[in-house]
């Protein structure tokens, strides 16, 4: 027999544990999709009851800040185009003007 999806072949052993995690997967899947059909339920039978409005169901919005593009904080002195935010990892320009003797405060970008 060919074994084409794997590029090794598994003992018996590894086949078996590896065919209990994937039972395992779909009965933790199958289990949250049925939570997930109760609650359902359990929400429309309230709407109905106490006559809610899509708006007073309606979860208040999460402030991702991730992804979001920061304004800079920090300006290289050396050609003023390299900036950071402030937050995260310091570049290395950064910690290099540090070393020269500036402080974060020679490296600030003046408030708009």
């Amino acid at each position: 027999m060919s074994n084409d999806l794997l590029s090794t072949p598994l003992s018996p052993q590894k086949l078996h544990s590896m065919r209990s995690a994937v039972e395992r997967e779909l009965r933790e899947r199958e289990a949250r999709h049925k939570a997930l059909l109760d609650l359902r339920a359990t929400i429309e039978m309230a709407v109905k009851r106490w006559d809610f409005t899509p708006e007073e169901l309606a979860l208040p919005e999460r402030r991702r800040t991730f992804g979001k593009k920061l304004p800079p904080k920090f300006r290289d002195p050396r050609d003023g185009t390299r900036v950071w935010s402030g937050r995260g990892r310091a570049p290395q320009w950064f910690k290099d003007a540090l070393a020269t003797g500036l402080t974060a405060e020679d490296l600030t970008v003046p408030p708009e």
